[in-house]
């Protein structure tokens, strides 16, 4: 891989995950479905497993349903390739939500993704993302401006 090829690869790979960031935060699952393969898994905290980019797609939209704001903040990213079309990821998560479910107050979570993406019909997508939870809370909201 040229050195080029592979600046361009990383710009592309972490151009799916800010899709993947902003399509929930956007509530736009047309775009976030078009940041996995058809067969990934997805692997949220300790409890959920999903198989299929539609079913990981569905369960995120139904996590969000009684959000009315929301916050995906990406940072840390770290990209390696294992070949010219596989390559994994670390990226820090600073996820911060306000909702019916939390009424004054704003959930928020800090954890790490583990991606693994592939170059799949020339297009980077996630082949599998593993949310490890670091912890999380609810603060409550300032009426300071």
């Amino acid at each position: 891989m040229s050195a080029l090829q592979a600046v361009l690869d990383r710009q592309a790979v972490e151009a799916t995950l800010m899709r993947y960031a902003t399509g929930i935060d956007d509530a736009d699952h047309v775009a976030l479905r078009s940041v996995f393969s058809d067969d990934a898994v997805g692997r949220y905290g300790d409890d959920v497993v999903l198989e299929g980019g539609d079913a990981i797609v569905a369960w995120i939209a139904s996590m969000v349903t009684a959000k009315t704001w929301q916050h995906h903040l990406l940072s840390v990213m770290s990209v390696t390739f294992d070949g010219p079309d596989r390559a994994l990821s670390l990226t820090y998560l600073v996820s911060s939500q306000i909702g019916d479910d939390t009424p004054g107050a704003a959930r928020r979570t800090i954890g790490r993704y583990h991606d693994t993406l592939a170059r799949i019909d020339g297009t980077w997508r996630i082949t599998e993302k593993v949310l490890d939870v670091g912890w999380a809370e609810d603060r409550p909201l300032s009426t300071r401006r």
